[in-house]
């Protein structure tokens, strides 16, 4: 008897499918993270000048605040310019924020983007000054350039399930 079996292989800079080589304070669950602190992220240098970054999250809010179920991005040049890019619980939505001097602005926003207790993929893309955010077939822009010297959650996301965290060039 014969078996096979087939694989996707990616051209992947960064790749983790549990959390291994993340930065900052997690717990390891059954092949994902949760209890994520606000240190959580990665180190860009070395990412490519245009890339995406996209992991898969889990949202299971139940009875707690919406904000330990987010899983917003700081993409900047420092801690506090640049933008704020992700998923926020509340009303199951993208957003995207400018970010300067610690101050966000809300720039895009699109809600019922995902069900919540369901895993989902999410895509955070930087192509020429443009970053664009997509949940299945929803999707929104915002366009500012800089180099990236930090990506890290905005806040804890004690409650969000992370896994599949990948960077690659597009």
């Amino acid at each position: 008897m014969f078996s096979s079996e087939t694989y996707a292989i990616e051209d992947c800079n960064i790749y983790t499918s549990d959390g291994t080589g993340l930065n900052g304070t997690f717990t390891t669950g059954d092949g994902y993270i949760t209890g994520c602190q606000a240190n959580v992220g990665l180190t860009p240098t070395g990412f490519p000048s245009n890339f995406q970054f996209s992991y898969e999250a889990y949202m299971n809010p139940g009875t707690t605040s919406y904000s330990n179920n987010n899983s917003l991005w700081r993409i900047g040049t420092d801690e506090n310019n640049g933008i704020l890019i992700g998923v926020e619980s509340e009303n199951k939505r993208i957003r995207i924020y400018n970010r300067v001097n610690n101050s966000n602005s809300s720039q895009q926003i699109m809600t019922d983007c995902f069900n919540y207790q369901e895993w989902v993929t999410v895509v955070i893309e930087y192509n020429s000054g443009v970053w664009k955010i997509t949940i299945g077939s929803k999707s929104i822009s915002y366009s500012k350039s800089f180099t990236p010297a930090i990506l890290h959650l905005n806040a804890a996301a004690t409650n969000t399930r992370l896994r599949e965290v990948k960077v690659k060039p597009l």
